[in-house]
């Protein structure tokens, strides 16, 4: 399965028939590379069976959102790094919590996820697609993921603070 299959939760092989539903999208696979090592070309041919309306990302829009690896890494905090301050809101697999970086001011919303839970509710796959995904995105309208840990128990994922003013 490559990368991009991965970070879906889909398989894309040779000869295989997708049905794409109303409001669907395909294509997704262009997002890494093709078996010849090509960044952002599909290796297949869609042949719609009826009338449809596209819209099309192009390599430009899809780069302008993905998060280089390099600046991701330049920017890292570890856990270490980190002070809870309080809880910020509770949910049925775990907590977000109001964190700080030692020594600054700098905000963060890390939401705390217990394994156990998320394995109960069938939720491992979704919120492991989630982070990766989010790992991969930059862009002003989306919560930038800071970095992520885990433990034997528990899965962490630092965010972003932001903060909403109300006139």
């Amino acid at each position: 399965m490559s990368q991009v299959e991965d970070l879906l939760g889909i398989d894309m092989v040779k000869g295989d028939v997708h049905v794409v539903e109303a409001r669907g999208y395909f294509g997704n696979d262009s997002l890494g590379n093709n078996e010849k090592g090509e960044f952002g070309i599909a290796g297949y041919t869609v042949h719609a069976t009826e009338d449809v309306e596209l819209g099309v990302l192009d390599l430009d829009t899809i780069r302008s959102v993905v998060a280089r690896r390099e600046e991701l890494l330049s920017k890292s905090i570890s856990m270490k790094d980190l002070e809870m301050i309080r809880i910020l809101g509770a949910g049925t697999f775990g907590k977000v919590w109001l964190v700080t970086r030692k020594g600054t001011r700098e905000a963060y919303a890390m939401k705390v996820q217990v394994k156990k839970q998320l394995i109960e509710y069938n939720q491992a796959e979704g919120v492991i697609r989630e982070k990766n995904i989010m790992a991969q995105l930059n862009h002003p309208f989306i919560i930038k993921l800071i970095g992520s840990w885990k433990d034997d128990n528990k899965l962490y994922m630092l965010l972003k603070m932001y903060q909403v003013c109300v006139d």
